[in-house]
């Protein structure tokens, strides 16, 4: 409930106690609500430092959390106060990020170029075509349709593809974005309930 109220969440997860399995679950969930996250570490003024430092706790914990490489990680201490008030610094940002929108003009100028350098790749010898591109308007989530031909057999890493393109082209750390893939040449009742699944939350 305190995730489905939320539009940035942050994981807490004790320096000394870091439930993996736990908190890969909980990030799964905001993930998929398609809310912005944080991951924070908190306590870490605390923690034994003779096998572990930053540098050897943050790659484990990007590893872990692959499945949203795109959250921001920040190590606090609430008894120094290190780095807490850039929680909120971070916080902002994102919500500017999530509330950004592009013109539909650079959107296909954009996917153009990324189409042009590396085709799309199908499945069952198929040959997917997309030819234009839009911002979903009204959605709290960053979330795009992209209509073309023979979409449903677009393959999934071309998919992820088109989603890290899309982030190195404009900052959306910390939050998911949403791609979604609509057959415009499909007979009208099947082009429906195609529509009516949405693709996952990248």
């Amino acid at each position: 409930a305190a995730i489905e109220q939320s539009d940035i969440c942050l994981l807490l997860m004790d320096a000394n106690e870091l439930h993996v399995a736990l908190d890969q679950k909980i990030a799964g969930m905001i993930k998929e609500a398609g809310k912005g996250l944080v991951i924070v570490v908190s306590k870490w003024d605390i923690k034994e430092k003779d096998a572990f430092t930053r540098d050897d706790v943050a790659p484990q914990i990007a590893y872990d959390f692959n499945f949203v490489p795109w959250a921001p990680l920040i190590f606090t201490s609430s008894e120094t106060g290190k780095n807490v008030t850039k929680i909120f610094d971070i916080v902002m940002e994102i919500m500017e990020r999530r509330a950004q929108t592009i013109s539909t003009r650079e959107l296909n100028t954009w996917m153009k170029t990324v189409t042009d350098r590396h085709p799309p790749a199908g499945l069952r010898n198929r040959q997917p075509k997309l030819r234009y591109m839009v911002q979903e308007e009204g959605n709290p989530i960053p979330a795009f349709k992209i209509f073309g031909s023979q979409t449903r057999f677009l393959h999934w890493s071309y998919r992820r593809h088109m989603e890290r393109m899309l982030r190195e082209k404009w900052e959306y750390s910390g939050t998911p974005v949403q791609l979604w893939f609509i057959d415009r040449d499909e007979p009208k009742e099947k082009k429906f309930k195609n529509n009516g699944n949405r693709d996952s939350v990248l």
